[in-house]
């Protein structure tokens, strides 16, 4: 594997471990009965759609690994 596909394969899963953590971070507020902020709503989605464009475009070697 060479040096792009393992800084592509270290982009892909930070971002997947960050989205993951705020996702569980935001239902453990919503079950608590904590209202989230519209900034914070934004940006996780903004994090899940840049997550879901690199899924798409990401050569299928960085996909399969991660």
């Amino acid at each position: 594997m060479d040096l792009e596909m393992l800084i592509a394969l270290m982009v892909f899963t930070e971002k997947a471990i960050a989205w993951n953590e705020v996702n569980e971070s935001i239902q453990n507020h919503i079950r608590r009965g904590v209202l989230i902020p519209r900034d914070i709503q934004d940006a996780f989605r903004l994090l899940g759609d840049d997550l879901d464009f690199m899924l798409e475009t990401a050569p299928p070697e960085v996909v399969g690994i991660a």
